[in-house]
């Protein structure tokens, strides 16, 4: 059954969840900086299938990301670009290197967008 979790995964969409905090003060600089991607897709970048920027209601410098691409293809073209890296680069003094946590999933089931089934579940 690993196998064709692997297999499945290799040729299937990719969905990654990635939780950060802000520093004192810089929540509002994070926000700014967490916007850029969702633009970026909406000017034309291509692969994704949801993109989605969250605010913790309890704690208002928690941010969350939720992210599907087709591939590790399509994110690999997302990430590799100058407009990424200097957004890494902008977003790590802003954050506390300690809160952040980083997903890397394969949906199962979703709805919204249409995926292909995980083979052997």
């Amino acid at each position: 059954m690993l196998g064709s979790y692997k297999e499945a995964r290799s040729v299937g969409a990719v969905t990654y969840f990635v939780r950060m905090i802000a520093k004192d003060a810089k929540a509002h600089e994070v926000l700014q900086l967490l916007l850029e991607n969702p633009r970026r897709i909406e000017q034309g970048e291509h692969g994704n299938l949801a993109f989605g920027v969250h605010r913790s209601v309890d704690n208002p410098s928690e941010f969350w990301l939720y992210e599907t691409w087709e591939s590790e293809e399509a994110v690999a073209a997302h990430e590799s670009g100058s407009a990424f890296q200097r957004y890494k680069e902008n977003l790590r003094p802003l954050v506390e290197p300690d809160s952040v946590l980083f997903g890397n999933c394969v949906p199962v089931k979703v709805l919204g967008y249409r995926i292909e089934p995980l083979l052997n579940q």
